[in-house]
């Protein structure tokens, strides 16, 4: 039993978990077994450890059913049965944290009982809840959809014949959620073909893109931007495609789901980068732009948390462009949303940077000091400094110049390296380097 599905499930519980799978297992609604609960509880009290010689599945059967006598079939049947309960209340969890399904669910009821009244009430909350959001995603065009269709059949069993209107409906908001899907994924396998080499089949793309030539996509910010996307991805009018983008994050912001505009300001950022490894040192502009704009509007944070990577490339190019003050603002005012298990490695390095710009160097090498090796990047870039900070000062580098200068290059190479590993790298790593060649213009 240790090694069981059963209790491999079970070791990913919740103190939350236990409590309502218990109530779970007690409602004759879910589960009319008194044995399941009786097995439930001997498992519940050997977590959080189940350990091994506890988990016998003979000697938890015996705390199960005291006196009661089974086969390895019949231990086991109960086993599965339990686990079957188990994943269900796990579908039931999640089905009760998503209201639009079960609102469409209670839709459809109505539409079977033929219930117009009950039905039309709830198709108007349905409409009434999509109104009120501002995201435009694709998921609000499939709930559309789904709506639409409903309303069409009930139309039909009450032998009402359905407009045209209905039908352009359910089409339009089946084309729009099908475009949007289309474009994310088109724009991941490109990006993944970039990234990994890998040998990918976007079929379709060039079929896809002249059809949105003429497509009304500017009405759907999340539809444009993912365009836009493409457009940079493919190689298609650079320039335009990135000031369209930049303008429909900054600018439409609360058109975006959450994650969405995370992704797409991603490729934004990412575009930016490889402009200015190019040459076009304009593009760090754009990018403090943008990253001033996803602070300002909150939408760069994820649940509240800053990443501590974005946080030290955020400062990395305010840093590069000179904008010490702001930098100086940004570092203290965001430390506090940076990962709790990282915010002081975050908050020194980065305030060591500044002092570095600043030639504060005294105050620099305190900050360093406080930094620990437990990030291979910050490592890295720590000791970089470092040497660079020796440079500067004049230190006493003597004979050892030649050695202290291969030091140097060979830590400007081996981030490089890391980076382009070939394993798709977290997208807000990809501009880890970015500090790096900071330090160098400075040293030259």
């Amino acid at each position: 039993m240790h090694s069981s599905k059963l209790v491999a499930l079970m070791k990913t519980f919740r103190p939350a978990d236990w409590r309502r799978l218990e109530d779970y297992l007690e409602s004759p609604y879910f589960n009319r077994s008194k044995h399941l609960l009786q097995l439930f509880r001997a498992l519940k009290a050997e977590s959080p450890d189940f350990q091994k010689d506890r988990c016998d599945r003979y000697e938890v059967w015996a705390r199960a059913h005291p006196g009661r006598s089974a086969t390895d079939q019949e231990i086991a049947s109960e086993m599965n049965a339990l686990l079957r309960q188990a994943e269900s209340f796990m579908g039931m969890e999640q089905y009760l944290q998503k209201e639009s399904l079960q609102e469409l669910h209670v839709l459809e009821a109505f539409e079977r009982r033929s219930l117009e009244k009950h039905f039309r009430m709830q198709l108007k909350r349905i409409h009434n809840g999509l109104d009120a959001e501002q995201a435009r995603n694709e998921q609000y065009f499939w709930r559309h959809y789904q709506a639409a269709g409903v309303e069409v059949r009930e139309m039909l069993n009450r032998q009402v014949r359905t407009n045209d209107a209905n039908l352009q409906e359910m089409v339009d908001y089946l084309d729009d959620f099908y475009l949007i899907s289309r474009l994310r994924l088109t724009c991941e396998l490109i990006n993944r073909q970039s990234i990994l080499s890998g040998n990918y089949d976007p079929r379709l793309t060039g079929g896809l893109m002249a059809y949105l030539r003429n497509y009304d996509h500017e009405s759907v910010p999340t539809m444009a931007a993912y365009y836009m996307v493409l457009r940079l991805l493919i190689g298609e009018a650079g320039a335009d495609s990135f000031q369209r983008l930049s303008q429909l994050l900054i600018h439409d912001g609360q058109a975006f789901a959450d994650e969405d505009w995370r992704e797409l300001f991603s490729y934004a950022q990412n575009y930016c980068i490889r402009q200015v490894r190019a040459g076009e040192a304009g593009y760090l502009k754009e990018l403090l732009r943008l990253y001033r704009s996803g602070l300002d509007s909150g939408n760069i944070l994820e649940n509240g948390i800053l990443s501590a990577w974005k946080y030290k490339n955020i400062a990395s190019v305010g840093l590069r462009l000179a904008e010490y003050v702001w930098v100086e603002e940004f570092i203290h005012r965001y430390k506090p949303k940076l990962p709790e298990d990282l915010r002081e490695n975050a908050y020194a390095y980065n305030l060591a940077d500044l002092h570095y710009h600043r030639a504060e160097y005294d105050q620099a090498l305190k900050n360093l000091l406080r930094v620990e090796f437990t990030d291979v990047f910050y490592s890295l870039d720590t000791r970089k400094m470092m040497l660079m900070i020796y440079f500067e000062q004049g230190a006493n580098i003597g004979d050892h110049g030649k050695a202290v200068g291969a030091e140097i290059a060979e830590l400007e190479v081996l981030p490089v390296l890391l980076i382009d590993r070939p394993v798709q790298p977290h997208r807000d790593q990809l501009c880890g380097d970015g500090s790096l060649r900071q330090h160098n213009a400075r040293g030259r």
